[in-house]
């Protein structure tokens, strides 16, 4: 259970926590995207990255990560939104 907000903060400062965490799994399907799109024997991509379906899949996800960081730092200090996504470096790690 997610502690309490302090008083008067707005309870979408929430989505921070949830925002970081779609981008680092985010950045890991547009890393895989280019991995298996890599051709080890010509040393290049097989497809140029924006046909590939799991690209976009990761940049849209990216997209509405951040979409969910400005909300929530649209209602709240930083000082308050940023401690509660402190724990999400070990989401992309």
């Amino acid at each position: 259970m997610a502690p309490p907000l302090p008083r008067g903060t707005h309870p979408l400062t929430r989505t921070a926590p949830a925002a970081k965490q779609v981008v680092a799994i985010a950045l890991s399907i547009t890393k895989l995207s280019h991995n298996r799109n890599w051709d080890p024997v010509a040393k290049k991509p097989r497809k140029p990255y924006i046909k590939l379906p799991l690209w976009w899949l990761g940049i849209v996800l990216t997209a509405g990560g951040e979409v969910g960081n400005l909300v929530a730092y649209g209602f709240a200090p930083a000082a308050v939104v940023a401690p509660g996504a402190a724990q999400c470096p070990y989401y992309g790690a």
